[in-house]
C-alpha cells in the first residue's frame, strides 16, 4: 500500500520545552505537596485499511459492506444510524438478506452518507459499472477517486417496491494501481449491495432495437414516435441513421429524425418499413414495419367518441378537479338571489355517484376559485343578486370535506378571475361590488397566513373574468378579453403597464389557453356575431402576436381543454348571434394542434353546452362536458330549454386503435406523490413510454379555466429499463405550485391514466 493512500489519525503529545533549572525547582518546590493531575490517555484510532487485508481487485466486485476499517469519518460516514439493529457490525447497519443472494448489504442509507473502498485497478483504461440497489424513491449517488470526480452524478429511479435494480454506469476512465474511491448518496436510498466494474475492451454498440418493436398500426396523417434503444460497452457513439427502406409509397411518408427518436407521418395508406442503424457500426441494425390504414371520416380514431349522458344534480356551472381525483361542482342557486348557501357536490368518476356538502356561509354562484398549493379549493366572491357580488372568500378541504370562511375582499367581486402565482399566493382581480360596479383594485390570497394584502397601486378596470397568466419574470399577464392587453408587477403595492393591442376583437365568452409556457391561445368570443378567429400570444417573445387558421365555426360560451399530448379540445358554444342564443348551438367538437396550428373537426355531443357548461380533463385522459343554464331565448331564463343538469364524457381519439376498437394503454406502475421544482424524478410503467406530460389540476366556469397549465418532460427523459426519469419544472413562475396529473405516452400516443401528484 503507498503511504499516500493511508490516513492515521493519532491524537500526539509534544515533548516539554527544556526549562531553566532554577524555573523547574522553584515549580517543583512549591508543588511538591499537592497532588498532580493526572494526563488523560491518549484515544488512539484506527489506522484505516482494507476490510479483508487487500484492496479490491477491479474489474471485479466491490461489495457494500467492504468498506475500509477507520471507523466514522475514516472508512465511511453516516449522519442519521439506522433503526434496524441486527445482525450488524462495524458501526454501520449492515442487513442480511437472501434477495442479495444471501450477502449483506446497507440498508436505510440518508444523503451525504459515503463509504470508501481501496481498489487495486490491473490496468487503467475505461470500466463499465453496474450498481445494484434498492430505490423505492427517486434518488442519486456521485462517485470519487482520490478525492476527484468520478463522471457524473447519477440518478436512481423510483420504485415504488424495494425491489433490486442495476444501474449501467458506461465508460469511466480509470487509472492503475492503489486508489480510494468514495460513494456518496445524494438522497435516500433503500439498500446498497455492490459495485461491478467490468473493463471495457472495445467501446462499441452491442445492439440496436426499436421501441416499439411492431409492426405498428397506424392511420394516415398520425404521428407515430419511434425510439431507438442502443446497448454498448464502454463510451459508445450513440449516433443513429433513421431511413425508409425504397418500395411503394415513399412519396407519401415523412420521417423525421430527431438523434434517437424519429417521427412518421404518412399522408397514404399502405405499408412501410423504417429502418435504423447504429451510425459507427451499420452491421448493429433494426427495423419496424407500419401498416397505415386510411379511417372512415366517423371512425373514433379519427374524431373520438361522446358517451351517452348522464344525469347530474344541478347543472353544473363551477367545476375543480380535486387531488384525491373527484370532481367538485355547484350551479346557481334555485331559490334565488340574495340567499347565503350553496349546495356544492362531489362527483366520484370511479364509482359514478355524488354526494352533497352544504356551504352555508356564501352563494359561490359566479364566483372565481383556484387550489392552492396544498390542495385546498379557494373560492372568491359570490352572488348577491345580478352584477352584484359578495366580498366573501371560502376555503373547501376535501381532505375532511368542509368549508371555511376567510376574511373579506376590499369590496365584492362577481365575476372575478383568481390566479395562482409561483410563490403559492393566489391574485385574486376585478368583479363587481355589492352596488354593482366593477372593483379595479386587485388583492393577493397570501397563502401561508391566510389573509388578503391589497395592490393599492394597481388600479386597473376590466370586464367579466379576465384572462390572467403568469409569466416566467414573475408578471401577471392580462390577454383579454379586451383587445389591450397588459402586464402586472404583483410586488408590494402593485403596478400595471399597458401594452399593445392584440387584435381587433373585444373577445366576451371567448376562452384562452396556455397551450405551451408563454404561450396562450385565445378564440372565439364577442356577440354580434360571435367569431370563429384564432390569436396567439406568444409572451416569451414580448407579447407579440399572430393569427392563426380560424376554427371551423364561430363560437362564444365554449370551452377549451388541455389533453396530455398538448392538443387542445373545444366543446360547445353558441354560433348564434346575441348573448346565449341556444337556437345555434355548436354540436361538433374540434381540436387544436400546436404543431401544425390549425383545427380539425371531430365527433358530436348529443346535448348544447353554452352558456353556464363547463369542460375539464379527467385523471383518465377524458374529458367531461356538462351543465349549461340560464339566460337563454326561452321564458324561463332558469329552467328554460337552456337548463341542462347533466353530463358527457368525451373520449379522445387517441384512445382508439386504427380499427376503432379501444387501445391498450400504457400505465405507471409506480409514481412520487410529490415532486421538487428543478429536481429529477422518476416513475416505473409497465409499458415503454416515449414521452412524458404534466397536467395541472382543472378549475373552470363561465369558459375560464383558471388552472390548467401543461409541460412537456420528454426533453429530460432518460429510461433505465422501464423506469422513466425526468425533470420537473425550474421555477413556479413556469409552473404555479400545487397539483397535477402526470401522464406517459407511448410511441402512438396513447396516454397512461394519470397519477396525480404534488409540485412543490
Amino acid at each position: 500500500m503507498q503511504d499516500t493512500q493511508v490516513r492515521t489519525l493519532r491524537k500526539t503529545i509534544r515533548p516539554l520545552p527544556m526549562l531553566l533549572p532554577l524555573v523547574l525547582i522553584g515549580v517543583i518546590g512549591l508543588n511538591a505537596c499537592q497532588p498532580q493531575p493526572v494526563p488523560p490517555p491518549v484515544k488512539k484510532l484506527e489506522v484505516r485499511k482494507p476490510f479483508d487485508g487487500q484492496a479490491k481487485a477491479i474489474p471485479g466486485a466491490v461489495q457494500a459492506e467492504e468498506f475500509d476499517e477507520g471507523g466514522e469519518g475514516v472508512g465511511f460516514h453516516r449522519g442519521k444510524p439506522a433503526t434496524i439493529t441486527a445482525p450488524s457490525s462495524r458501526n454501520a447497519d449492515i442487513q442480511a438478506n437472501t434477495d442479495a443472494e444471501g450477502e449483506l448489504e446497507l440498508v436505510a442509507l440518508e444523503a451525504g452518507d459515503w463509504f470508501e473502498y481501496l481498489l487495486n485497478i490491473s490496468s487503467a483504461g475505461q470500466y463499465d459499472l453496474s450498481t445494484r440497489l434498492k430505490t423505492p424513491i427517486a434518488s442519486g449517488f456521485h462517485l470519487s477517486l482520490d478525492g476527484k470526480a468520478l463522471g457524473t452524478k447519477i440518478s436512481t429511479p423510483y420504485q415504488g417496491n424495494a425491489s433490486w435494480i442495476e444501474i449501467k454506469t458506461n465508460g469511466l476512465e480509470l487509472p492503475a494501481g492503489e486508489h480510494l474511491l468514495r460513494i456518496t448518496f445524494d438522497k435516500q436510498i433503500f439498500a446498497f449491495d455492490s459495485l461491478i466494474f467490468s473493463k471495457v475492451t472495445q467501446a462499441a454498440v452491442q445492439s440496436v432495437a426499436i421501441n416499439p418493436a411492431g409492426p405498428i398500426l397506424a392511420l394516415t396523417d398520425k404521428e407515430i414516435i419511434l425510439e431507438a434503444l442502443l446497448t454498448g460497452q464502454g463510451k459508445f457513439d450513440r449516433a443513429v441513421t433513421w431511413a425508409m427502406e425504397p418500395g411503394v409509397g415513399l412519396n407519401t411518408i415523412t420521417l423525421t429524425p430527431n438523434g434517437e427518436k424519429a417521427s412518421f407521418r404518412a399522408s397514404g395508406a399502405g405499408t412501410y418499413k423504417v429502418n435504423l442503424s447504429s451510425a459507427s457500426d451499420p452491421s448493429k441494425k433494426a427495423s419496424v414495419t407500419v401498416q397505415v390504414s386510411a379511417p372512415t371520416a366517423e371512425s373514433p380514431a379519427l374524431v373520438g367518441q361522446w358517451g351517452a349522458k348522464f344525469s347530474w344534480p344541478n347543472a353544473p356551472i363551477h367545476a375543480v378537479v380535486l387531488p384525491d381525483g373527484n370532481i367538485i361542482t355547484w350551479s346557481s342557486n334555485d331559490k334565488g338571489d340574495n340567499v347565503t348557501n350553496t349546495d356544492t357536490w362531489i362527483w366520484n368518476p370511479q364509482t359514478k355517484t355524488q354526494s352533497k356538502i352544504l356551504n352555508t356561509n356564501t352563494n359561490l354562484f359566479c364566483s372565481g376559485h383556484s387550489l392552492l398549493p396544498d390542495g385546498k379549493l379557494l373560492v372568491v366572491g359570490g352572488h348577491i343578486t345580478n352584477l352584484k357580488g359578495y366580498p366573501h372568500t371560502n376555503v373547501f378541504d376535501y381532505k375532511n370535506s368542509s368549508w371555511t370562511r376567510g376574511p373579506d375582499s376590499n369590496k365584492g367581486r362577481w365575476y372575478p378571475t383568481t390566479a395562482v402565482l409561483g410563490n403559492g399566493d393566489v391574485l385574486i382581480a376585478n368583479g363587481f361590488d355589492e352596488n354593482g360596479i366593477d372593483n379595479p383594485i386587485p388583492q393577493v390570497w397570501q397563502t401561508a397566513s391566510s389573509t388578503l394584502r391589497t395592490l393599492s397601486t394597481a388600479s386597473r378596470g376590466g370586464p367579466y373574468y379576465p384572462m390572467l397568466y403568469q409569466l416566467a419574470d414573475g408578471r401577471v399577464f392580462n390577454a383579454g378579453p379586451q383587445p389591450v392587453m397588459a402586464s402586472l408587477d404583483p410586488s408590494g403595492t402593485g403596478q400595471w403597464t399597458s401594452l399593445q393591442s392584440r387584435d381587433a376583437v373585444f373577445r366576451a365568452y371567448g376562452s384562452s389557453v396556455m397551450f405551451k409556457p408563454g404561450q396562450i391561445l385565445i378564440t372565439g368570443g364577442y356577440d354580434n356575431p360571435p367569431t370563429n378567429s384564432a390569436t396567439i400570444v406568444d409572451t416569451t417573445t414580448g407579447a407579440t402576436t399572430s393569427s392563426v387558421s380560424p376554427m371551423a365555426i364561430a363560437r362564444r360560451q365554449h370551452n377549451m381543454t388541455l389533453l396530455p399530448n398538448g392538443e387542445v379540445i373545444i366543446t360547445g358554444g353558441t354560433s348564434g348571434s346575441g348573448f346565449n342564443d341556444n337556437t345555434n348551438p355548436v354540436m361538433f367538437t374540434e381540436s387544436w394542434n400546436p404543431d401544425s396550428k390549425t383545427f380539425k373537426k371531430l365527433s358530436s355531443m348529443a346535448v348544447p353546452r353554452l352558456y353556464h357548461s363547463v369542460a375539464l380533463l379527467l385523471p383518465d385522459g377524458r374529458i367531461l362536458s356538462a351543465g349549461g343554464s340560464g339566460a337563454c331565448n326561452s321564458n324561463d331564463p332558469i329552467y328554460g330549454p337552456c337548463n341542462h343538469p347533466d353530463a358527457e364524457i368525451y373520449t379522445p381519439a387517441y384512445l382508439f386503435n386504427p380499427d376503432g376498437t379501444l387501445a391498450t394503454r400504457p400505465a405507471i406502475t409506480a409514481a412520487p406523490t410529490s415532486i421538487i421544482y428543478g429536481n429529477n424524478f422518476s416513475f416505473s410503467t409497465d409499458s415503454s413510454v416515449v414521452k412524458a406530460t404534466l397536467i395541472k389540476l382543472s378549475s373552470v366556469t363561465h369558459s375560464q379555466n383558471f388552472d390548467q397549465r401543461i409541460y412537456d418532460l420528454t426533453p429530460s427523459m432518460q429510461k433505465t429499463g422501464l423506469n422513466v426519469t425526468v425533470t420537473a419544472p425550474a421555477n413556479g413562475n413556469s409552473m404555479q405550485p400545487g397539483y397535477y396529473l402526470l401522464f406517459g405516452l407511448n410511441a402512438s400516443g396513447v396516454p397512461s391514466v394519470g397519477k396525480i401528484l404534488k409540485l412543490n
